[in-house]
C-alpha cells in the first residue's frame, strides 16, 4: 500500500469508495464503449480500400475494352484503304489522258499516307494493349494480396470486437452488482449527474480546492472532508468531495485537538 492509498482509506467512507468504484468502472465501459464503436469504421475503411484496388482492375479492363475496339475500327479503315488503293491501281491500265494519270496518281498518294497513319495507329494501339494487358495481371495481383490482408484484419478487428464486447459485458454485471450495494439517494444523485461530468463526479480536494472546478473551499468543508463522517458536495459545483489530497493523520489529530474545548 502507497502513501496515497493509506490516506485515502484512513478518510473515506464505504458509500464514497462505492462511488469511486463505480466511477472508474463507468470510465472503463465508456473507453470501452467509445473503442468497440470506432472499429466498424476500420472495417469499412478496409472494404473502401479493397473496393478501390478492384476498381483499379475494373478501369484498367475498361481502357483496355476500349483500346481494343478502336484498334479494330482502325483495321476496317485500313481495309478499306487497302482495297480502295488497289482499285485505284487497277484503274490505271484505263488512263488515256496525262491529267487523269496524275490525278489518279494524287489519289493513290493520299490513301498511301492513310494507310500509313492507320499501321502507325494500329501499331501503337497494339503497344497500349500490350502495357494494359500487364498493368491488369499486376493489379490483379495486387487485389489478390489486399483481399487476403484485408480478410486477416477484418477477422482480427472481428475478433477484438468479441472480446471487447465480452469484456464490457462482463464490467456491466460488475456495475450492477456494485451499483446495488450504494444507498438509493446517492445512487440517484452519481446517476443524475455522472454523465454531466465523466469521470469527474466524485473529487478530491487538492491544494484546498474542488478538484473538479478547483474553487477555494471554505474552511468549514475542509474539516468535513477531513473528518469523513459524512457526504460533503463542492457548493459550487455539486461535485461529491471525495478525500482532501494533500490531508495526513497528523492533520487529523490537529484538527481533532483544535474542536476540543480549552479548559
Amino acid at each position: 500500500m502507497n502513501n496515497q492509498e493509506g490516506k485515502q482509506k484512513l478518510k473515506l467512507k464505504p458509500e464514497i469508495q462505492l462511488l469511486i468504484d463505480l466511477q472508474e468502472l463507468d470510465v472503463k465501459l465508456r473507453n470501452l464503449k467509445t473503442e468497440i464503436n470506432s472499429l466498424p469504421a476500420k472495417l469499412t475503411e478496409i472494404a473502401t480500400s479493397l473496393e478501390e484496388q478492384r476498381e483499379q482492375v475494373l478501369s484498367l479492363k475498361h481502357k483496355y475494352e476500349e483500346t481494343l475496339k478502336e484498334r479494330r475500327h482502325k483495321e476496317m479503315d485500313l481495309k478499306e484503304a487497302e482495297e480502295k488503293k488497289r482499285k485505284f491501281l487497277s484503274q490505271q491500265v484505263d488512263v488515256r489522258t496525262n491529267e487523269e494519270m496524275h490525278a489518279l496518281q494524287h489519289e493513290i498518294a493520299l490513301v498511301e499516307q492513310q494507310i500509313d497513319k492507320l499501321e502507325d495507329k494500329i501499331l501503337q494501339l497494339l503497344d497500349e494493349e500490350e502495357l494494359l494487358n500487364k498493368k491488369i495481371q499486376e493489379q490483379k495481383e495486387k487485389v489478390k494480396l489486399a483481399e487476403e490482408k484485408a480478410e486477416a484484419e477484418s477477422r482480427a478487428i472481428k475478433e477484438k470486437i468479441e472480446k471487447l464486447k465480452h469484456h464490457y459485458n462482463t464490467l456491466n454485471k460488475k456495475r450492477d452488482e456494485l451499483i446495488a450495494r450504494i444507498p438509493d439517494e446517492l445512487k440517484d444523485f452519481y446517476e443524475t449527474f455522472h454523465e454531466r461530468y465523466l469521470g469527474e463526479l466524485v473529487v478530491p480536494v487538492v491544494n484546498g480546492s474542488c478538484g473538479g472546478c478547483f474553487m477555494q473551499l471554505l474552511p468549514q468543508r475542509l474539516v468535513q472532508v477531513h473528518l469523513a463522517q459524512e457526504i460533503v458536495f463542492c457548493d459550487r459545483c455539486h461535485r461529491l468531495l471525495a478525500y482532501d489530497a494533500d490531508y495526513t493523520p497528523e492533520s487529523n489529530t490537529t484538527d481533532n485537538d483544535s474542536d476540543k474545548p480549552s479548559r
